[in-house]
């Protein structure tokens, strides 16, 4: 709401068409829509105000900045309600930008989870934040296993999720495997080429010796 308002973007995404203008819209009456259903906005200056409302996601400098000024010029002005929402925008806004700041460094986590339990063993290879694959079984029968599954998740050249336009679900098993990571029950094993990642799962799983 506070990005809308400040660079007065439309506030429906309904097709423009001859009859929208006839329609009831209380944004459109209250002015706080630019209305292109009633007359059309110059394209360029449009798509400007656009782009510096999605610039908030990789700097949100100019927007705080923004909220801010207009919070204090709402105080001075004696319209407190309005102060309140500036405010509060600020602060969704503060939210908003940890939580993708979390949620981009649970994306970039390339990793593999080693979990045991009275000989049965579970590997987790986690791409992106997120649980690519499974194996489990006997020690011998994941590491048989183990290297194609590497080349295939880690080094296919499969496209990595974007946050910004994940599902929610995605979005849920990001924070699940992020919570899950946090819990210290599994040995973590770091991807870097595939040859050092199987030596060192293989080490892992005290099936290989390091060297002296």
């Amino acid at each position: 709401d506070s990005l809308v308002d400040l660079y007065r973007l439309r506030r429906c995404g309904r097709q423009l068409r001859a009859a929208l203008a006839l329609a009831p819209c209380e944004a459109r009456d209250a002015g706080t829509c630019p209305a292109p259903c009633v007359t059309e906005p110059d394209r360029a200056e449009y798509a400007e105000r656009l782009e510096r409302a999605l610039r908030v996601f990789e700097d949100p400098s100019e927007t705080r900045a923004l909220l801010l000024a207009s919070q204090q010029r709402a105080g001075k002005a004696g319209r407190y309600e309005e102060a309140i929402r500036h405010r509060d925008g600020v602060r969704a806004l503060d939210r908003a930008i940890t939580t993708l700041s979390s949620v981009n460094a649970a994306a970039s986590h390339d990793a593999v989870f080693v979990e045991e339990d009275e000989g049965h063993v579970t590997l987790s290879f986690i791409r992106g934040g997120l649980r690519a694959a499974v194996l489990r079984g006997t020690r011998e029968a994941v590491t048989a296993k183990m290297e194609g599954v590497i080349e295939r998740v880690y080094f296919s050249g499969a496209a990595r999720v974007d946050v910004l336009r994940a599902t929610p679900e995605k979005l849920s098993e990001l924070v699940a495997v992020a919570t899950f990571a946090t819990e210290g029950t599994y040995l973590e094993v770091g991807v870097t080429d595939a040859t050092a990642t199987v030596t060192r799962l293989r080490r892992a799983l005290g099936l290989e010796r390091r060297s002296p």
